[in-house]
């Protein structure tokens, strides 16, 4: 009896101390984890704050007194809306490729390489036309007030043409390749489809925000989705009973949802009430309109110019709820693609946050929903203006 005793003493001793070592281990991968997400999380910080940064020194307008920083040339600041431009095309490309790489193997670059130069094109395009026409042409910039507002116009016409011809090209194109390189099956399809020109109208959408609206405007819509996928967490993590997506994404909750939507678009409009604390009063030349600087923001952020103060208001809430809507749709879109295709992230490129598309999926769904309905709210409002 005493020598089992002793064995299972003696067991145990070993025991500990083979686990210390793998406790040991565990602590140490914990706090290596904890280290790279930190680091990955400073990076990308940085890289918004960049990002942001050219929007405000590219940050343009029509009439000097609006001009944020009128000591900087016409040129300097396209110089600006470039370096922008250029910045937003790295995380581009590597999420066009994370989502290619869905479908396709890592042998068959051919098709990834030519989808990937499409979606280039149809990125590359319709803003390189904005670009032209608003920073490096005077032809588009007329003097007269009749002209100006016509230069607006054309400049917005320009980008919806080139985007719906561009947008035309690339589905018959991607469509094709499906084909021949028999990739058409409907989950394949329906899947690459929707992605590309999420990702694609998403971006082009972020960059249009950034170069006509302003930094303003895209601050506006980096609030929108940050404080959503924050305060959803929040409250669904303290009050969260009913989930909204069990399968897609677990820890997705109603009462975060509606609490999270409610607090965002609270913010967002404190966001907006606290620009109505500058009262320096601007003339605008081409609706002969005088009103604060404040005000202007309001009606850059909701597009229309012609309503007044407490429309103006009301338009801003439904903008607000829409966004952020759709950050939550975004997130889960993305969420759903990766559990059909059986993966925790779309890449690794980011360590321990994933990938690319990981990081900006309900950012992209914002922007392409923003930028549609900037299209026609302003289309709207020029269109008052000529007849």
């Amino acid at each position: 009896m005493k020598m089992l005793l002793k064995n299972k003493e003696k067991s145990l001793v070993i025991s500990d101390v083979e686990t210390k070592p793998l406790i040991n281990k565990l602590d140490s991968n914990k706090k290596k984890n904890l280290k790279n997400r930190t680091v990955i999380s400073v990076f990308i910080f940085l890289y918004y704050l960049i990002i942001l940064a050219f929007a405000f020194l590219s940050d343009k307008s029509d009439y000097p007194e609006f001009a944020w920083i009128p000591s900087l040339s016409e040129k300097i600041t396209g110089i600006f809306a470039i370096l922008l431009f250029f910045m937003v095309l790295i995380p581009f490309e590597l999420a066009v490729f994370e989502s290619l790489k869905l479908i396709f193997h890592k042998h068959e670059k051919i098709p990834i390489i030519i989808i990937m130069i499409l979606c280039s094109i149809v990125y590359i395009i319709p803003l390189l036309v904005y670009l032209i026409a608003q920073y490096f042409t005077t032809f588009l910039m007329p003097s007269n007030q009749e002209g100006e507002t016509v230069s607006i116009q054309k400049s917005y016409y320009l980008i919806v043409l080139s985007s719906v011809g561009s947008l035309i090209v690339l589905i018959v194109a991607l469509n094709i390749i499906l084909k021949i390189y028999k990739k058409d099956s409907f989950k394949n399809v329906i899947t690459i489809n929707v992605l590309l020109l999420v990702i694609v109208f998403g971006f082009i959408g972020f960059v249009f925000v950034a170069l006509s609206k302003g930094w303003t405007v895209l601050l506006f819509i980096m609030i929108s989705v940050m404080c959503t996928d924050v305060m959803c967490y929040l409250w669904g993590m303290f009050f969260g009973k009913h989930k909204m997506a069990k399968v897609i994404s677990p820890n997705k909750t109603w009462e975060g949802a509606i609490l999270g939507t409610i607090t965002t678009v609270a913010l967002l409009l404190v966001y907006c009430g606290l620009w109505q604390l500058d009262t320096k009063t601007y003339t605008v030349p081409i609706l002969n309109w005088s009103f604060t600087r404040g005000s202007y923001v309001l009606e850059t952020i909701i597009s229309f110019a012609t309503v007044n103060d407490y429309s103006s208001w009301l338009i801003l809430c439904f903008l607000s709820v829409l966004l952020v809507i759709f950050s939550i749709l975004g997130d889960l879109l993305f969420s759903y693609v990766k559990r059909k295709f059986d993966i925790k992230d779309f890449s690794n490129l980011l360590k321990s946050h994933g990938g690319i598309l990981d990081r900006v999926d309900s950012l992209l769904m914002t922007s392409l929903v923003y930028f549609f309905y900037s299209l026609i709210a302003t289309s709207t409002f020029l269109f008052s203006e000529l007849i």
